[in-house]
């Protein structure tokens, strides 16, 4: 389990604003708090110098990409209260059409 999560409000707020700004509003995205610490838990799982991370990462068309279980991140991330991998792939799916 981590012991904190850290969400870079300002930035996803200005991402959303602009993202959002010429869309129609059933094109729009709205993202809550539970979005935003997967995101940011995949973004410092990929960026981690932890060997047995880097070890599990493949390079598909000079492309690094990094392996992350859903388990991992309902088993770190208890507040998310997800009691399936259904309801994480549902936010990830949202956070992918943002690309």
């Amino acid at each position: 389990m981590r012991d904190y999560i850290t969400i870079r409000q300002k930035a996803f707020y200005e991402f959303l604003t602009n993202y959002n700004k010429d869309k129609p509003k059933k094109e729009q995205i709205k993202l809550d708090y539970k979005d935003l610490v997967i995101f940011e838990y995949i973004a410092q799982f990929c960026l981690s110098d932890n060997e047995k991370i880097k070890q599990n990462r493949i390079i598909i068309d000079e492309k690094e990409y990094t392996h992350v279980a859903y388990k991992k991140i309902i088993e770190d991330n208890p507040l998310l209260t997800y009691s399936s991998k259904r309801q994480l792939y549902r936010s990830i799916e949202k956070l992918k059409r943002m690309k």
